[in-house]
């Protein structure tokens, strides 16, 4: 029945009005559930708490448009329930069929006294060869790229006794670093896990480690360069060494208005380099820097600024 002014009305008070908002309460929970799931909360829990929401939400648009359609409010009840309870039992099995996954736990300490370090975010990211083999070449497994979103930018807060725990990844080997503005930390490197079970990391001790003080010159003049512009994202030194393995994320720090720059690294040797520069081959790569702990080093780096 059409009333005039009004939109076309099916069962009890279903309208075009009504089915967009149930349209976007399934968006609102699609986003709240993929939001949770990038935050510590994230468990097992979690993954059914998103499997049940994203399906509960697609499929009761469809059924609530169909069933309302016959005045029948309590078998529209029945339909979302089932399907909380189908996408809750159906889909965890599934999900674990499809992709392999796996458990990381381990603790934080501060490598002077062996205390537990409170507070400390730890990052996880998984290796390219190790995703590779474990899911394909990226062309051809689409596991491979669903890995990557599920795993790529991981990261947790350790508790009161300094330990962490990444739940339900992806099954892969990992890197596992902290991030913290006063210390920096040995990375596990390429961290062996094991599908469907509990991989226990050793600990990663926190250090102070050396400061890297250095000038970043213009190698056509060798001039400490000058900025005459505002700094951005691509005017920084990247740093991999023993903090950051290589093949992986890159330590980083903005090169100050004056050209300077001033990094904490861990001990061991450290590669530098500028942003955007590695591939011209009028300047060097990187430099590579030997770090002890305890000791400032001061070093030049050269690149290409004039054409910056």
């Amino acid at each position: 029945m059409i009333e005039t002014g009004r939109s076309k009305r099916l069962g009890f008070g279903y309208n075009l009005r009504t089915f967009s908002l149930v349209l976007l309460a399934a968006g609102l929970m699609a986003v709240v559930a993929l939001w949770l799931s990038t935050t510590r909360l994230w468990s097992d829990r979690g993954w059914r708490a998103w499997a049940a929401l994203v399906t509960a939400g697609l499929l009761g648009v469809v059924t609530y448009a169909t069933v309302c359609a016959f005045r029948r409010r309590w078998l529209t009840l029945a339909v979302v329930f089932a399907t909380i309870a189908a996408a809750s039992l159906g889909l965890v099995p599934a999900r674990n069929r499809f992709l392999p996954w796996t458990t990381i736990e381990g603790r934080v300490v501060y490598g002077s006294t062996g205390l537990p370090a409170v507070g400390v975010t730890v990052h996880l990211q998984p290796t390219h060869t190790s995703l590779t083999r474990a899911y394909g070449p990226p062309s051809g497994d689409e596991r491979f790229a669903l890995a990557c979103l599920l795993s790529g930018g991981s990261k947790v807060i350790t508790d009161a006794e300094g330990r962490y725990c990444f739940r339900s990844v992806p099954f892969a080997d990992y890197n596992v670093w902290v991030t913290h503005r006063d210390w920096t930390v040995e990375a596990l490197d390429s961290l062996n896990t094991t599908a469907g079970a509990v991989t226990v990391a050793g600990d990663l001790r926190l250090l102070r480690g050396g400061l890297i003080k250095g000038r970043v010159t213009d190698v056509s003049t060798g001039r400490q360069v000058q900025p005459s512009r505002a700094m951005n994202w691509a005017d920084a030194v990247m740093l991999y060494g023993p903090s950051r393995p290589a093949g992986g994320a890159v330590e980083s720090v903005m090169i100050q208005p004056d050209g300077s720059f001033e990094i904490r690294a861990a001990p061991g040797m450290n590669h530098l380099y500028v942003n955007g520069a590695r591939d011209d081959p009028r300047c060097p790569r990187e430099i590579t820097v030997e770090v002890r702990e305890g000791e400032t080093i001061e070093v030049d780096l050269p690149t290409l600024w004039a054409e910056r």
